[in-house]
């Protein structure tokens, strides 16, 4: 993950815009259907010695997928989340990831495991009765899975965005201060997880032109319950702030291009460099400034440095590619600390 904001929204921002609201919505609902697959195989596939592989059950059941952004959103703004994707796909042909369009089955797999070991039987009334603890050991398991792939997805995309509206997040005002929350379990996991996975430089994410050539000098579902509620206060400081104006400056950024075809090229493979332009300006200079100045060898190198190995990587993220204005004063990164000199000598 690269980038995370805090998006209010509703459906007004879709009045003007070139398809319905309902075409937008159907998009999103679709544009990543070929990621679906049938992963309901027979339980017993998994079991060996009695035992269910729950590892390969994840990766099957639950498989991370290729997407450029992940939305957490209400179930109840299942709608508008799809139209958001929609709209994004249409736009900038980027994919958009929403758990229930591509993982929808999480219940299926906890009726299937609780009918072999939870002793689901008849009841008078031809309804059907489980054993209690065998059910909430097999929703634990299943939640889980989930939880983790969730986790998975928001760590591989490069953006995650909040559909922050009335269903997902209550604001309170307490002593003055106002406290955000929300009732929403699988919200709560992934507002948590945005905070605490690792963060990816943007160059991660990035294989632009080389500039340089190889003899360069250097180089989830609201849980409704008849009584249970339960809210989980949670922190927003960490996701940039933006709204349809920002989504609209976004569009209009990247239409620029087709404007004049000189005016950003990197914008046709990377939309998403039209957002940061506005949001993350210093990181994404940063990043055309390693591919000016380095070769593809001495970039595939600084890529391995920061992926491979946790302690460079975080050195180098903090010190060096992370949004700072420093006057270290390097002549290959003119004082953006971002190259091999500023790492050995910053």
């Amino acid at each position: 993950m690269f980038s995370g904001y805090n998006l209010k929204l509703d459906r007004s921002f879709f009045y003007d815009k070139e398809l319905s609201f309902e075409e937008y919505e159907q998009m999103g609902n679709e544009h990543l259907e070929n990621e679906k697959q049938n992963y309901k195989k027979d339980l017993m596939e998994y079991i060996t010695q009695n035992t269910i592989n729950g590892s390969k059950l994840q990766d099957d059941w639950f498989p991370t997928i290729e997407a450029d952004i992940f939305i957490s959103h209400s179930r109840m703004d299942q709608d508008l989340a799809n139209a958001l994707a929609g709209w994004i796909y249409y736009t900038f042909e980027i994919s958009v990831f929403i758990d229930s369009n591509v993982w929808s089955y999480s219940a299926d797999l906890l009726e299937e495991i609780n009918s072999k070991y939870s002793n689901k039987r008849r009841n008078a009334t031809g309804g059907y009765l489980y054993n209690h603890e065998s059910c909430n050991q097999a929703s634990q398991h299943v939640n889980i899975m989930l939880s983790v792939a969730l986790q998975n997805m928001i760590d591989n995309v490069e953006c995650v965005m909040l559909l922050n509206t009335d269903n997902s997040i209550s604001v309170f005002d307490k002593e003055k201060e106002k406290i955000n929350t929300t009732y929403s379990p699988w919200i709560y996991t992934e507002i948590i997880c945005t905070k605490i996975v690792r963060k990816k430089p943007l160059i991660m994410y990035r294989d632009y032109p080389i500039s340089c050539n190889e003899s360069a000098t250097f180089d989830k579902s609201f849980m409704y319950f008849s009584k249970l509620m339960i809210s989980y206060n949670v922190s927003l400081n960490h996701l940039k702030d933006i709204s349809d104006n920002e989504l609209n400056e976004w569009a209009n950024e990247f239409y620029k291009y087709y404007e004049d075809i000189n005016y950003n090229r990197d914008y046709m493979d990377y939309p998403l460099d039209a957002l940061y332009n506005f949001t993350h300006r210093i990181e994404l200079n940063n990043t055309y400034l390693v591919y000016n100045k380095n070769s593809q060898s001495q970039i595939k190198n600084f890529k391995f440095a920061l992926g491979g190995n946790e302690d460079i990587y975080q050195n180098m993220n903090n010190k060096y590619l992370i949004e700072s204005n420093s006057d270290f004063n390097c002549e290959i990164c003119d004082g953006y600390r971002f190259c091999l000199i500023c790492c050995r000598e910053g």
